[in-house]
């Protein structure tokens, strides 16, 4: 068993081997959420610093946290976006329940059988998926449905069909979150109700997207603020999500920037790619209110998208309300590497520009 390799027990407790006391099993504990700065470090080499809080151990009841640095194989290519910030696999779906997108899904078909890795190298994190106490929520899966446009009822009910079967094989014994009607039901009555902001996002994003390029220069990052927050007024999302990411991409450095990546800015900017940023962040936003109305629950989204988990790398430093009426508000203060010339002048003004006041 290798630093960092874990096997969740068939009881639910965790065994973890550390390199300060050897292997250990946790009958109780909290794993950190991670930082953008963490995201960054394991992008470059897969190796990152997990650090268990709140423990409980069989073995020494003196130990009160654990570090394990992990060389973690990327085959799933994806990021568990947490309260907080984001975890790897495996660390992040312990005990969650997790909302999946289409990637993650597919990629469980192709890397796992009746809950067992078929690689070796995924086995010492994931072991045998039955034990992880995870749900997975179809929610996701079914709202994008492949389509790049707001889905039929018909293509929804495929999109739900189709990721069954990929887990039933994969893995049968990895429960799906259920709804009081059929997910396929209340996925659709879930997009006619957002579809009107959506469309208002939408519009938003095609008008601004000509103003959401990367500058270094001062005035230059504060003049393209500015035309952001006018557009942001007329479509009333002075303090919105997707106000705040169309800000980030405009100050941060323009490789692996949340802000551009989230959106899919491009020139020219199509509506098939606002459509998807959009999905995203509505995806996002059902998350971040199921945060607000459960602190105590554990929600985690795992995706393939980079840019959004670097998004979520940063919502420690968010502070947001429910969504109302279509709008996500948030308010923040901006972590330094999001401003590349790192004035304190652009610091200010993105504080007063999120705090609906400007």
């Amino acid at each position: 068993m290798s630093i960092g390799e874990m096997g969740v027990l068939e009881n639910g407790n965790l065994r973890i081997n550390s390199s300060d006391h050897g292997p250990v099993t946790l009958t109780r504990w909290t794993i950190q959420p991670l930082s953008l700065d963490d995201l960054n470090r394991y992008r470059n080499n897969q190796s990152i610093e997990i650090l268990f809080t709140d423990l409980s151990v069989l073995e020494d009841g003196h130990i009160t946290e654990i570090k394990v640095t992990s060389q973690i194989p990327d085959l799933l290519q994806s990021y568990c976006l947490v309260k907080g910030g984001w975890l790897p696999p495996g660390f992040g779906m312990l005990n969650r329940f997790i909302f999946a997108d289409r990637n993650f899904i597919s990629r469980i078909g192709n890397y796992f059988e009746n809950n067992l890795a078929k690689k070796e190298s995924l086995a010492g994190w994931f072991d045998d998926l039955r034990h992880f106490n995870l749900s997975i929520d179809l929610l996701p899966y079914a709202m994008e449905a492949n389509t790049q446009q707001f889905p039929s009822k018909e293509e929804i009910a495929s999109q739900v069909k189709e990721a069954r079967e990929k887990l039933q094989q994969a893995a049968p014994g990895v429960r799906i979150t259920q709804y009081p009607e059929p997910v396929e039901d209340y996925t659709w009555r879930l997009m006619d109700h957002m579809r009107p902001s959506i469309e208002n996002r939408m519009a938003f994003l095609i008008e601004v997207a000509p103003h959401v390029k990367p500058c270094i220069a001062t005035d230059k990052v504060l003049e393209r603020w500015k035309n952001i927050a006018a557009i942001a007024e007329k479509y009333d999302l002075k303090t919105d999500i997707v106000t705040i990411l169309a800000l980030i991409g405009v100050s941060a450095p323009k490789k692996d920037s949340p802000g551009l990546g989230v959106l899919k800015i491009t020139d020219p900017y199509l509506e098939k790619s606002a459509y998807n940023a959009c999905l995203d962040i509505a995806i996002m936003e059902v998350f971040l209110n199921l945060q607000k109305k459960d602190p105590a629950g554990r929600y985690a989204i795992i995706t393939k998208d980079a840019p959004l988990a670097r998004f979520g790398g940063i919502l420690s430093s968010l502070t947001y309300g429910k969504s109302e009426n279509g709008i996500l508000n948030i308010t923040t203060s901006i972590p330094d590497d999001l401003i590349e010339n790192k004035d304190p002048v652009l610091r200010a003004e993105f504080t007063r520009l999120l705090s609906g006041k400007a």
